[in-house]
């Protein structure tokens, strides 16, 4: 039993390894501005939001949410020039 809790452990550790998933993921997080932890628990919008967040920033522009509760990518953004 032990031997096969190893191989079922060392397998995917490998793969982490080989296919350089962390230096990925790092460098992901970095371009698109987001934590490491939402590139593997939220999806593509977010990063997208995160980078035209990015760019608005960068040009003074804002988006004002239509729910003061929340800043999601899910809720309704109005851009504001």
């Amino acid at each position: 039993m032990a031997s096969y809790c190893i191989k079922d452990t060392v397998l995917p550790l490998r793969l982490v390894t080989r296919l350089a998933l962390v230096p990925g993921l790092v460098e992901m997080a970095r371009v698109t501005g987001v934590l490491l932890n939402h590139l593997l628990s939220r999806g593509q919008q977010y990063k997208v939001f995160s980078q035209i967040a990015r760019a608005a920033r960068k040009l003074s522009r804002v988006f004002i949410s239509s729910q003061h509760h929340t800043l999601t990518p899910s809720v309704n953004y109005t851009y504001i020039m």
